[in-house]
């Protein structure tokens, strides 16, 4: 399974941003970021919708579908790998982040039978009839 989620970070990290300077919107990009690289989809769920409106912080209902989304993955696991990038041209934060599901115990023994089923299958068709 496969999701992307695009989220705009605040609008209001410059004087010339779209909602111009507030500072607390350095201080939200950057509690988001860290958010991001723990994988953190109870912080992300809790992000609060009337302060990322004040900061046009257009990405946060985005993010928390990812959270409902991670949530499973979460419990049953987590993410081995988080890669978050941050830029924030004309004032405007944006993120980029990458989470790679850690498989439990019980779906990578699944997952090793089935690719030597598979290698084997493979292998005879390969081979013919003996």
């Amino acid at each position: 399974m496969a999701l992307l989620v695009m989220a705009d970070g605040s609008a209001c990290l410059s004087e010339k941003a779209p909602g111009y300077l507030d500072p607390r919107a350095r201080s939200y990009d950057d509690h988001v970021r860290h958010v991001l690289e723990g994988a953190d989809t109870q912080a992300l769920a809790a992000l609060d919708p009337e302060e990322a409106e004040e900061l046009s912080f257009a990405g946060r209902a985005a993010l928390q579908v990812l959270a409902g989304a991670a949530c499973d993955a979460r419990e049953r696991g987590g993410f081995r790998e988080r890669k978050v990038y941050y830029e924030e041209p004309y004032g405007v934060g944006y993120f980029v982040s990458l989470w790679t599901r850690r498989a439990d115990a019980p779906e990578r023994a699944q997952r090793a039978r089935l690719g030597t089923r598979m290698r084997s299958r493979s292998w005879a068709r390969v081979m013919g009839p003996e």
